[in-house]
């Protein structure tokens, strides 16, 4: 499925970056073109027709075909070691996610826009053009900048085994079990941590965590405070249960948030202005909320500290 395309504004934009945008700001783009043989697109599962568990992408306009042979997919060089490696069997999923969190591009202007007489591009620009994308860009993926991609799609998931669990009436730990083994079976690199899951890529913030890498950390019951430009959410451990008392005890976990000094209020995306404006209502009314965060976990002070870098990696609601 074609994900790289020029807009209306000559830019080069993937199919996951324009839902994005379209997501966190409402941005919505209304013209695209195959970013290598300018062919007319259309979108698909991008805009208000996007559906969870479904790839954005691009397709040809009815009637259009793509130049010579190009396909709409970059070129991705591969290394003779990687070439004697067998290949390897794709899994057959129920849906598609995200499987890769990354920065949010920049917009960049690559394109020329075709004017009345002007020649598409020959074979030998249109596979340059897709050479370079295979270097920028790599095969064809579903990524997303926004973290609420990323949880939206876990919370899918566990919908989706509670309704299988009643379907084939397993018991509690047969459901819980199912859960867990379809995580497991869908990939998830943050950044370039690699060899994650929907599983592992997520961990309790009132747990103790070992491991210095960073994680998708979520609690309850989170109370926000304004600090100096920035926030913090704080949240006391659940109480466990009888059965588990022995079990290592749960902390205080506290999101920390404090905007660059690089910051000005014209340079910062609109949806961050909304996040911070939601936050400050949540301040002032007592607000409760569930909420995820991107970033590494420190035990400081007898609490669990997560340094927030970026408000694209902040994921809340009120609670339920």
């Amino acid at each position: 499925m074609p994900f790289i395309a020029f807009n209306e504004f000559n830019q080069e934009v993937t199919a996951s970056q324009c839902h994005d945008e379209y997501i966190s700001n409402g941005t919505i783009f209304e013209k695209f073109r195959c970013a290598f043989c300018e062919a007319r697109y259309h979108s698909r599962n991008i805009y208000k027709d996007a559906l969870l568990g479904k790839a954005p992408h691009f397709y040809l306009a009815k009637g259009v075909r793509h130049i010579g042979l190009c396909d709409g997919e970059p070129i991705v060089a591969v290394s003779p070691a990687a070439a004697k490696e067998p290949i390897k069997t794709v899994t057959k999923r129920e849906f598609d996610f995200p499987e890769k969190l990354t920065a949010r591009p920049k917009p960049r202007v690559i394109g020329v826009l075709p004017g009345e007489g002007t020649l598409p591009p020959d074979e030998h620009e249109i596979r340059k053009r897709r050479r370079r994308a295979g270097e920028e860009h790599g095969a064809s993926s579903f990524t997303t900048s926004l973290l609420q991609n990323i949880v939206e799609s876990k919370n899918k998931l566990i919908s989706w085994c509670y309704e299988e669990a009643k379907r084939k009436k397993l018991a509690v730990g047969a459901r819980n079990q199912l859960i867990k083994e379809t995580a497991e079976s869908y990939p998830l690199q943050l950044f370039d941590q690699q060899n994650l899951t929907y599983n592992s890529a997520f961990g309790r913030a009132d747990y103790a965590w070992r491991d210095g890498s960073s994680r998708i950390f979520h609690a309850k019951n989170g109370t926000v405070t304004l600090t100096d430009g920035g926030f913090a959410i704080r949240s006391e451990p659940e109480v466990q249960a009888a059965a588990i008392e022995e079990a290592a005890p749960r902390r205080t976990a506290e999101v920390h948030y404090r905007p660059p000094s690089t910051d000005l209020i014209g340079e910062i995306p609109r949806s961050h202005v909304r996040l911070l404006e939601e936050l400050k209502s949540a301040a002032e009314a007592g607000t409760a909320l569930q909420w995820y965060v991107y970033g590494g976990m420190k035990f400081m002070n007898e609490i669990n500290v997560i340094s927030l870098a970026n408000l694209d990696h902040l994921f809340f609601r009120k609670e339920r």
